[in-house]
């Protein structure tokens, strides 16, 4: 895998539509490719996964799949997230 850093010392990598990014804080943010979920990676607590579709008076749950790269960077991400707070 392949991540950059942007000129704001965010690392981010974009992989099948995802993009995932570890801050500097090392929060982790990451954006699924339709922007139908809520997405959160917290280094200590886990995945987070809520999808929602309009599907007219309400928003209801909808399937999100997570390709298995993506949670290969998942886990790349965790230990960015680590060393950075190790170093901080």
């Amino acid at each position: 895998m392949e991540w950059i850093t942007d000129e704001y010392g965010t690392i981010k990598i974009t992989i099948d539509g995802w993009d995932i990014e570890v801050r500097p804080s090392a929060e982790i943010y990451v954006y699924e490719p339709d922007r139908d979920a809520d997405v959160e990676l917290d280094v200590e607590n886990g995945i987070f996964v809520r999808g929602e579709s309009d599907s007219g008076w309400h928003p209801s749950a909808t399937t999100v799949n997570i390709p298995w790269a993506v949670l290969e960077a998942f886990i790349e991400a965790r230990h960015i997230a680590n060393r950075i707070k190790v170093g901080s």
